[in-house]
Order: structure tokens, then sequence, then C-alpha cells
């Protein structure tokens, strides 16, 4: 008999929470952290959100770096940089643990973990390729004896959002001692209240760090009439102008995150935006199936469009640009232009309320380590790009990655260089597709939808007991 993969969705309303709620994660003992490393200069300034006045205290200690560059205003912000903070491109453990090869880091779930990414790319024919702009995907891991916490975030209009979420992370979640561990949470809905909340605090605490460059441009805006156009008001109010430029790359950022989290019994998943998260399991007769466990918030999801209408949009308007605005995602972390700013907006100004909102999908599913194989948590520039490659509109990204995993482990069996190796090949299937297609016709749709790719992250944890 087949087996089925339960899932538990369980939906929130947009005003659910009126309290910041003490919960989240906690590392004892042996815990590690890692993602990708900034130079600590590139931080953004955090708020500690729910953390005690001596925790707060405790990591303002550490506070000991000015940058007016992040900075909202024109003033300077202390920084508390996050353990371990080096400016070197590889993996960032935030801990005094350095992994060994054989340190039994899943003990005693013996799950394992591997995470790759690479930047966008532009494909040249016959010349070399070259990126748009950094890559602005991140990802966390934290691993300790009890619980595994894995995450991806998309970053989009900058990467200021996603930096500040990443360290918002490390230091209210992962390097705070206020907050409880996952593993003493009994109730299922204990926990995904902590993950929805972390969320919603995240986006608010993030509007508040980007509070003074909006009242900033409010003040600005309010020096140049309204009625002027824009190339009159660059050459009456150059100054302003400029300034305002400056305070648009500030405040419009935004990102999307997926967030997985496992206990000894349980996996529970929040999301918000379109990055996702597939569970790749085992059925009786040996076949992998997949269930994806993630909503991708965007005008195509029908309950979204129904949310977006309600207060005020058009429908048709909003299928014929596939956007929110100049968003893809109706769901974020930031992204001021469909929240706070939405009335500056013309498409969006007719709204009745904020169209863009942070109150993630969450869904949890009862682990079976005797059928579940593979938990896949990627950016959508990793199944956007398959199915641009596949040609095939009716062929599923997540397919062709389940697909691409399981064979590259039964080839050449499991370790950390599975995430990065597979996203190479992935790189190396579209560039290859691009210049034999460009070399008949550079015009043709196969070319075109190829000759470039967004940034791609990929994180993959395997079931050891599945095999």
């Amino acid at each position: 008999m087949a087996r089925k993969v339960e899932a538990v969705t369980t939906s929130y309303p947009q005003r659910y929470y009126d309290t910041t709620l003490d919960t989240g994660l906690h590392s004892r003992g042996r815990a590690l952290v890692y993602s990708k490393s900034y130079d600590s200069n590139e931080y953004p300034p955090v708020s500690h959100g729910s953390c005690s006045q001596q925790e707060r205290s405790r990591m303002n200690k550490h506070a000991s770096m000015d940058d007016p560059s992040m900075s909202p205003h024109t003033g300077t912000r202390s920084h508390s940089r996050p353990v371990g903070t080096t400016s070197s491109t590889s993996h960032h453990f935030a801990s005094n643990v350095t992994p060994h090869k054989h340190d039994h880091l899943w003990s005693p779930d013996k799950r394992c973990i591997s995470v790759g990414s690479i930047p966008n790319e532009r494909y040249a024919l016959d010349a070399k390729s070259s990126s748009e702009h950094g890559n602005e995907d991140d990802f966390l891991v934290h691993v300790n004896g009890h619980s595994v916490c894995m995450c991806v975030f998309d970053g989009h209009d900058g990467m200021n959002a996603v930096k500040f979420v990443v360290r918002y992370m490390k230091a209210n979640v992962f390097d705070t001692k206020s907050w409880i561990t996952l593993s003493e949470i009994n109730r299922r809905e204990e926990i995904e209240s902590a993950l929805c909340e972390f969320i919603r605090v995240t986006d608010k605490d993030f509007f508040k760090w980007i509070g003074p460059s909006v009242e900033e441009k409010r003040y600005l805006q309010s020096q140049i009439p309204k009625e002027m156009k824009s190339y009159q008001a660059q050459q009456c109010y150059p100054r302003q102008v400029a300034r305002l430029q400056q305070l648009e790359s500030l405040i419009s950022g935004g990102c999307t995150a997926v967030i997985a989290v496992l206990t000894s019994s349980r996996l529970y998943v929040a999301n918000v935006g379109d990055s996702r998260a597939i569970l790749a399991y085992q059925e009786s007769d040996g076949s992998l199936q997949l269930k994806q466990l993630t909503e991708d918030h965007g005008v195509e999801n029908e309950q979204e469009m129904q949310r977006l209408t309600a207060i005020g949009l058009d429908r048709e308007q909003l299928k014929k640009s596939g956007r929110l605005g100049t968003q893809e995602n109706t769901r974020s972390i930031g992204d001021y232009s469909i929240k706070g700013g939405y009335k500056d907006v013309d498409v969006l100004s007719c709204a009745t309320g904020e169209p863009g909102i942070a109150i993630p999908h969450v869904t949890s599913v009862a682990i079976d380590p005797y059928s579940f194989k593979y938990l896949i948590l990627m950016s959508d520039g990793v199944y956007k790009t398959l199915e641009a490659t596949s040609g095939d509109e009716q062929k599923s990204g997540n397919d062709v990655i389940v697909g691409m995993i399981e064979q590259y482990v039964t080839e050449k069996g499991w370790g950390d260089s599975v995430a990065m190796d597979v996203l190479k090949n992935i790189r190396q299937i579209q560039y290859d597709r691009f210049q034999q297609a460009a070399h008949e016709d550079i015009r043709s749709p196969t070319a075109t939808s190829n000759r470039k790719r967004d940034d791609m992250t990929l994180v993959l944890c395997k079931f050891d007991s599945a095999d």
C-alpha cells in the first residue's frame, strides 16, 4: 500500500497577532550556524525585537563599528557583530565549534545538509558571461542536538533587506539565550506561531530601521511641487532629487523567506514569496514522489488574487501585468512600495489597505524516517531556470530538481558539495542550451528565455534512514 504524506496547513488571519511572542530557537552546546559571509561593515544595524534588556546589553557590548553608508539617515549607528564574522566569501560558522568531517552534527536524527548558491548570469554568444548585480540570495542553517533550522532568503531591489533578515535572525534567534529551544515546545500550534511571529516581527523591525529614510523622503517630496514633471524637478531641485534617489535605494528592497524546522518527530515549513520547500519521499514500491510544502505568493495564486481584489485592486490589470506594482511577490519581508508606500504607486493607490503583507503560509508534516528522502529549499532562480531549459511548460521545475539530486546521489554518493554541483550542472545545461539556440537564431524563443537567469540557492537535507 502506498504511503501518503499528510501535511497540516494552518491559516492565520492578517491581524492574528496583537503582541510579540517570546518564542524562537536557541542553540545549546555544540550548535552550528552557517550562511554566506559578508564583511561586517556591510551589515545594517539590527533591532533586537523581543530580547530582554539584559540580552540587548550583552549584544550591544560588541557594537564597535560605525557604517554611515548603510545607515538610512546621515548619522552613524553602532553594529553588533555576529560571532565569528569574517570578510571571506566562504561559509560563516557562528560558534566556537569548528565542524569536522566526522562530527556527529545530526545526532540523534542522522540527517545531513548540503548548501550551494551562485549569482545571476547573462550569457553572450561565444563571449564571457556577466552578472547584472551581486548575489541577492542568502541562506542560514542552524544545527544543534535537538533540532535543525534551514532557511533560504531571496532578496530583490538590492541587498539591504536580505542582509537585515540574516543578521536579525542570527542575533535574535541563534545567538540569544532568552529564546527557547524548539525541542522544548511540544505543541504543534506553538511552533507554527513562533515561525509566523518571527517573520511578522522581522518585517515590522525592518520598517522601523528604514523609518528615518521614509520620513526624509516624505519631507523632500513635500519641497517639490506635485504637478512638476520629473525632468523639471531634476533641473529645479537637483539636490533633492539626487537625495531622493539615494533614499529610494535604501527603502525599496525586500526578500522572500522559506524557513524549515525539523524536530525529532515533525517538519515545519513557513514561507512568504515564491521560494519553495519540496519534500521527496519513497513510495512502498520504491518510486520517488514529491510534495511542495510552500505556496507561491504572486498574482497567479487565486487566493492571493481574491485577497487583493477584496481591497479594491483590479483583477484584470493584475493578471495583465503579472505583478503587484513592480513586485513579483504579494507576500514578503520588506518591500515598502507595496506596503507603507503603496499610495505612491498609481496602480495600487486605489487599495483600501496595504496590498503586500508578511503573513506566511505554514504547514507541518509528521516525519517518517523510513520514507522521507530529501528536503529541498530553493530560491525561484533554481526552478525557473530548469523550466526555461526544459522548453516544456507542463514540466515542473520541482520534478526536474528532485530527479537531478537523486541521479547525482545515486552516481556519486552524498557529500557536502551535492547542492553546489547540482547548481553548476543547471548552469551548464542552460548555457549550452542558449549557445545552441543562439547560433541557429539569436531571437528564437529558446535563446531569449535562456539568455539570462536569476541567482540560484539550494539547501538540501538528506534523511539517511530512507536508504
